[in-house]
């Protein structure tokens, strides 16, 4: 999803309904597709030098506390979230959710149930000046995007792109503890490249 103008917040693109739909709802259903009983542990630990220089001639540099989620999952306002039940669906206010933050803090996070799942996302600003083009050309992004179950952690950093490619990855991730309850170590920090260790 490439993103151009002038809003510190990442948003959706002009497309069509249908497209955007589909854009926030694949990573859920990707999440989701091995549903299985147990408990998450996420802790997450976020440098704090940690910062996404989006045009350095500019000067266009946000820290973490500017970054925002906006594209994964199906609580997108909040950063990091989860349920203890995905399949669980209550008529007056959906899944029941923990909203713990709207952007990537320091922090350990649980959940436990019949089909739970945590997502950990947030991106740095896009220009985001449609329709008008974007008044920086070059611009970079960078972000941590994951959601975890109590078997995996999938990689949603291909939700974002910049003015060149996708946007940098910044975190590694550490799968411990055996299925049913997984503990993952989440780290971001100032690096190129995201990785996941099992």
């Amino acid at each position: 999803l490439k993103c151009t103008g002038a809003s510190a917040r990442l948003s959706l693109c002009k497309m069509s309904t249908f497209l955007k739909l589909a854009v926030l709802m694949f990573p859920l259903a990707m999440a989701t597709s091995s549903a299985k009983a147990g408990k998450i542990t996420v802790d997450l630990r976020v440098d704090s030098d940690v910062a996404c220089t989006a045009n350095a001639f500019w000067k266009k540099r946000f820290d973490v506390a500017a970054w925002a989620n906006g594209v994964a999952g199906y609580d997108a306002q909040y950063a990091i979230y989860g349920a203890d039940d995905m399949d669980k669906w209550d008529p007056s206010v959906g899944i029941p959710t923990h909203e713990w933050s709207k952007t990537l803090k320091n922090g350990t996070y649980q959940a436990e149930g019949n089909n739970p799942l945590i997502y950990a996302c947030a991106f740095s600003p896009s220009e985001n000046s449609y329709p008008l083009p974007p008044p920086i050309k070059d611009w970079h992004m960078c972000g941590c995007c994951f959601s975890f179950n109590v078997t995996s952690a999938q990689s949603l950093a291909g939700l974002c792109q910049d003015s060149k490619a996708e946007c940098e990855h910044m975190c590694t991730v550490e799968t411990l503890g055996a299925d049913g309850d997984r503990h993952y170590k989440v780290h971001l920090h100032n690096q190129k490249d995201v990785a996941i260790v099992v």
